[in-house]
């Protein structure tokens, strides 16, 4: 897309935003937002035979084959530059939803170009779409408000954070290259530790899915641990998949920290700050030796709930240090991230801060 081609696209979008800015959005309720429709679609039409359904709120592996495929809700890819105007491209993308079968989730996928005012104007219309979040990624300031990985200021969770407030209350899905996007690793290929950084950054973004990009079998790179990190995390997909994020989790150290819940369950991801950060031609540096991260992660819960146990996500406990009404664990992995599960007991007697569902 040329650079005057760009513009025009996004004045065009910019108007387009300006005009929906009215649009209803879902309502949210203690924990959870209730998903508004994406479409009318008649109860009247066929069961779909697709693999992905409106029923399902768990956390989502799918290869890009798989996500991409009609019978399995795709409804529209690249909206932005591949269907017309705005205005013509939402038409069409309105008449494919109405169209869809009645239990069936459809899904969007936006283009990297100018994908933040894309997820806002397009996603709504969808039950999900699908972005990438770690190719062609777009400057955007550190919100200290957002629960989303709070007062961390990274150039990649900035921009993975936006991404989550302009998708609402839609389920967000991130691409994931197993070698690595061309144009943030050129001629190198990614480390499994930053390919666990990425997956640790959209579980702590409260994404709801990961595609897998690239064709490559999971068992066949990095030795199988890519595969047997799937399964670890595909243990906990119902909870991950309904999860929000809540700013109940101050880490001490180096490391980034976000966490997420669902009832009783808290995710507490945890990243090495260092990793990641393009330079100015937004090239990802060599990655780093493999060296240990530790720290501690305070977790200071809402009125009415109390941490009771800590594990890695492998299923190893870790110790957990009750004191003064807060909770505390220490944390240390080699390499890139580490994600926590806590198991927790009680309900907030008082609204947590948790994840703002309407865009920005």
């Amino acid at each position: 897309m040329t650079e005057r081609r760009r513009m025009r696209w996004a004045l065009c979008m910019a108007t387009m935003i300006a005009l929906s800015a009215g649009a209803t959005q879902a309502q949210e309720d203690d924990d959870h937002p209730a998903m508004a429709p994406a479409a009318t679609r008649p109860s009247s039409r066929p069961a779909s035979a697709g693999k992905f359904l409106r029923a399902d709120r768990g956390f989502l592996f799918a290869t890009e084959d798989e996500i991409i495929a009609p019978d399995n809700g795709m409804v529209m890819r690249c909206p932005s530059h591949a269907h017309g105007a705005p205005l013509v491209a939402m038409a069409k993308l309105k008449a494919l939803v109405a169209q869809a079968p009645a239990d069936q989730m459809t899904s969007l996928w936006v283009c990297r170009a100018g994908v933040t005012s894309s997820l806002r104007y397009f996603g709504p219309v969808v039950d999900q779409v699908v972005v990438n979040s770690f190719s062609l990624i777009e400057p955007a300031a550190c919100d200290p408000d957002s629960p989303v990985w709070p007062r961390c200021d990274h150039p990649v969770l900035n921009f993975i954070r936006s991404l989550r407030t302009a998708a609402g209350d839609r389920r967000l899905v991130g691409c994931l290259n197993v070698r690595g996007e061309k144009a943030s690793f050129r001629k190198r290929e990614a480390s499994f530790e930053e390919v666990e950084w990425m997956i640790a950054a959209l579980v702590g973004a409260n994404y709801q899915g990961i595609v897998w990009r690239s064709g490559a079998d999971l068992k066949s790179v990095f030795d199988g641990r890519l595969a047997r990190r799937q399964e670890e995390l595909q243990r906990f997909a119902q909870p991950l998949g309904q999860a929000r994020c809540v700013d109940w989790a101050q880490g001490h150290g180096k490391a980034l920290v976000s966490a997420t819940r669902s009832g009783d369950w808290l995710f507490v991801a945890v990243l090495n700050g260092d990793y990641m950060r393009a330079g100015k031609d937004r090239v990802v540096p060599l990655p780093l030796e493999t060296r240990r991260t530790q720290g501690t992660v305070t977790l200071t819960l809402s009125p009415g709930v109390a941490a009771v146990t800590v594990k890695t996500l492998a299923g190893d406990a870790v110790e957990l240090d009750r004191h003064d009404g807060k909770a505390e664990f220490a944390y240390s992995f080699g390499g890139g991230a580490a994600i926590y599960v806590v198991r927790t007991s009680g309900s907030p007697t008082t609204r947590p801060t948790s994840q703002s569902n309407k865009g920005e």
